[in-house]
């Protein structure tokens, strides 16, 4: 089920990453209801096989996508295409807003400063 578990880490030794450069969100971790297919749309309010729950974050850059979509959606019609016609054009980018994580993009070049990285040319124990 989405949602469940325990968050774990993605640094090979266990630790949790510190972000560099944090949102400026007041309570960016808040669990929240995401609507999968956002209401705008014609997703179902109250549907259980439509509500998710994400990260207020999360949600917040998700909705964002949700509102690119919309207004590339008018603009291919506006362009000519039917409604169907441009609905399978952004075919892509509908299935990614719905299946996928909406993390915020971090500078690379930050999370090489974290102190868990390892130093430039240091070998990896194989180990560890």
């Amino acid at each position: 089920m989405p949602g469940t578990g325990a968050p774990r880490s993605v640094d090979p030794r266990g630790a949790p990453y510190i972000d560099p450069a944090p949102p400026n969100y007041r309570f960016p971790s808040r669990p929240v209801v995401d609507h999968i297919h956002n209401r705008a749309r014609g997703g179902h309010a109250t549907a259980a096989a439509n509500l998710d729950t994400k990260t207020w974050e999360a949600n917040s850059r998700k909705a964002g996508f949700e509102g690119n979509y919309s207004r590339d959606l008018q603009r291919y019609m506006q362009l000519g295409l039917t409604g169907p016609e441009a609905e399978y054009v952004l075919q892509g980018e509908h299935d990614y807003i719905m299946t996928d994580v909406h993390a915020r993009p971090i500078d690379p070049d930050g999370l090489d400063n974290l102190p868990n990285q390892p130093e430039e040319g240091a070998e990896e124990d194989e180990d560890a």
